[in-house]
């Protein structure tokens, strides 16, 4: 089996050069925090948002304008393809599409193994087992793609895709998973462990992946939804949240009286504030948290550390002292 391509790079590409769009998004319009900023009047504060997904990119309209992609009307949210031309309010961006280069030497290695005998190393962003000819590691009993591996910069989240997946306990289809050095997984009569490597490829040790988290967090309200931006020392990350998932984020992070930002918030006052009027319940709340832990995955973010589920609770986990801002951009 020949190795898949690596997944390629993104750019946003105007009359004054290119512009890369990361794995959470990149933000168009006439407001200074934007990642690229048009000063004409006409343009909204934030105008237009290009997301990464698996597929590709997809521009979002935010703004009052409407948008046109190849001089034709654009949808509320359109798919986009190499060479594609965005225009906003008659300026014109072309997206471009290139090999990515090699990935830089990481902290930390991650390695399947099935026997101990061999290791199988993670060496994609995305890397699934199965059954499958597409599949990254081949496990002849499994169904295609199994499980799948996203590999992030401190960390490697597991994602069931099939029933009977078992790591610590039971996970439903479709639950992500972080996972520590040395977690087992279980499909069937087939099990496997998940090592992380130092550079000299010795064993790391788990304090070394302690989750990292957030100094600041900064949620701004857009159309759609909202960019929610977390800022660990130097590093920032921003990733994209659609409705309801900005409102649950909106809630943990400004949650109302006695409780308070990175505290686990009870059900019972989440409900009202994501769904106000209607009914919800256990399950809807469940689904609504996965949703969200991975759009933070994609955005190279754990999001099974920073979103914790708890029975009748859910916690947005911040650093002691973090400061944090909810509100319109």
């Amino acid at each position: 089996m020949e190795p898949r391509n690596v997944a390629p790079h993104y750019w946003l590409e105007g009359p004054e050069g290119r512009v890369l769009i990361r794995r959470a998004s990149l933000l168009v319009g006439r407001s200074p925090d934007c990642d690229v900023v048009l000063p004409e009047a006409q343009v909204s504060r934030h105008h237009a948002l290009f997301r990464l997904d698996e597929q590709g990119v997809e521009v979002v309209q935010l703004g009052r304008v409407p948008l046109t992609v190849n001089d034709g009307a654009a949808s509320p949210v359109t798919r986009l393809r190499d060479g594609d031309v965005v225009a906003i309010c008659g300026r014109r961006f072309r997206l471009v599409v290139t090999a990515a280069p090699p990935n830089p030497e990481r902290e930390l290695a991650w390695v399947i193994t099935r026997s101990g005998a061999m290791q199988h190393p993670v060496s994609r962003d995305t890397f699934t087992v199965g059954g499958g000819e597409g599949d990254d590691l081949f496990v002849e009993s499994w169904p295609a793609n199994a499980l799948t591996f996203t590999r992030l910069a401190r960390a490697l989240v597991l994602q069931a895709n099939v029933p009977d997946v078992v790591c610590d306990e039971a996970l439903d289809v479709g639950a992500l998973v972080g996972l520590k050095p040395g977690a087992r997984i279980t499909l069937g009569s087939v099990s496997l462990r998940v090592l992380a490597l130092a550079r000299d490829a010795t064993p790391a040790t788990a304090p070394m992946l302690a989750a990292e988290l957030p100094v600041r967090a900064r949620l701004e309200f857009l159309p759609r939804g909202g960019r929610l931006t977390l800022s660990f020392g130097a590093r920032e990350h921003s990733a994209w949240l659609a409705d309801r998932r900005c409102d649950l984020v909106a809630t943990l992070l400004k949650p109302p009286t006695p409780w308070r930002a990175g505290e686990a918030i009870a059900d019972e006052v989440i409900h009202p504030r994501v769904w106000p009027g209607g009914e919800s319940g256990r399950t809807e709340l469940n689904t609504l948290v996965f949703r969200a832990r991975k759009d933070l995955v994609k955005a190279d973010l754990d999001g099974t550390a920073l979103i914790e589920r708890s029975p009748g609770a859910v916690r947005f986990r911040l650093a002691e002292g973090a400061s944090v801002e909810v509100g319109d951009a």
